[in-house]
């Protein structure tokens, strides 16, 4: 079978390549940078530059390589899309439609399109799960959420075998997106250096590391269509959020030694204590390898010896 991966050389994207290829797939690797500087190219992997805001390339690649299945992981992300909304929506938006368009034409069968927890905003209850009413704030949100429910519609008008995973926040060494503080913190702990939090002790995380984030999207693609009755479904790994003083404390269980100074005194309260992904459990059978802050920190420390 021959596989499309759109967002090839972003954190998940780039391991997804590396399980495929390892199962004997063929994979067309798709990134707006050149791969060919950023990641070794395994067997049976093609890469190719382009934008899913371009239609024709989005064509032009699924009938040059005959792809039959896309994981479509290519978007602009949240703080970047804050500040170019109209870019964004090229991409985040536009390009969906292409993708979802592009299948219908050519006869794509099934589409794994990546969602994040940031369509649900902050205007949740206590536990947020797959039937929490979203209302994103941020632009990139918002563009999640046209993805899902557009590919809700075409599940529904052409029988596309649309599915879906809203991502927390993605914790792998060398991830740097702004506002998530957690991967650094790690990061410096295992190395021996001091850390400065560019956060409050108060700030809060929903933390899925990205072993487990492959893990779950090629297991909801490879379920039955039986066992995938929702079009989307959270994903979490550590369900219940993390503050940045219960991260610091367990490092320094591992690391006694290990010292954070905090940049803000107090930080954005979530209004949301637990992101719940009970439906993947229930429908599919999902479980996380790494589920608590101590196995999340032993992760780290094998990438980097790795």
């Amino acid at each position: 079978m021959t596989i499309l991966i759109t967002g090839a050389g972003g954190h998940i994207g780039r391991r997804l390549v590396d399980a495929l290829a390892a199962q004997g797939e063929t994979v067309v690797a798709v990134d707006i940078f050149d791969l060919h500087r950023t990641i070794d190219r395994p067997d049976h992997v093609t890469f190719r530059r382009g934008s899913v805001a371009n239609m024709s390339e989005v064509l032009d690649v699924i009938k040059t390589h005959r792809v039959e299945r896309i994981f479509h992981l290519g978007a602009m992300l949240s703080v970047v899309s804050e500040s170019n909304h109209w870019e964004s929506h090229q991409i985040n938006v536009q390009g969906t439609m292409n993708v979802l368009e592009a299948s219908r034409i050519l006869g794509i069968k099934q589409v794994f399109f990546a969602s994040s927890r940031g369509t649900y905003g902050l205007d949740t209850g206590d536990v947020v799960d797959d039937f929490t009413v979203q209302r994103p704030t941020l632009f990139y949100g918002s563009g999640k959420l046209y993805g899902e429910g557009v590919g809700r519609w075409y599940r529904a008008k052409f029988g596309l075998d649309f599915r879906a995973l809203r991502y927390p926040t993605m914790m792998a060494p060398g991830v740097r997106t702004a506002g998530h503080w957690a991967p650094l913190m790690i990061e410096d702990a295992i190395q021996g250096r001091a850390h400065v939090a560019q956060a409050s002790p108060s700030d809060l995380g929903a933390f899925l590391h990205v072993s487990d984030a492959v893990r779950g999207t090629l297991e909801i693609m490879n379920a039955s269509a039986e066992r995938v009755p929702r079009v989307v479904y959270n994903l979490a790994g550590i369900q219940n959020l993390t503050s940045a003083l219960e991260m610091e404390a367990a490092l320094v269980r591992r690391f006694p030694e290990f010292t954070v100074k905090y940049e803000r005194e107090n930080g954005p309260r979530a209004t949301y204590s637990k992101f719940s992904d009970s439906q993947a459990r229930h429908d599919w059978g999902w479980r996380p390898e790494i589920d608590d802050l101590d196995k999340l920190i032993s992760a780290f420390e094998r990438d980097a010896s790795n």
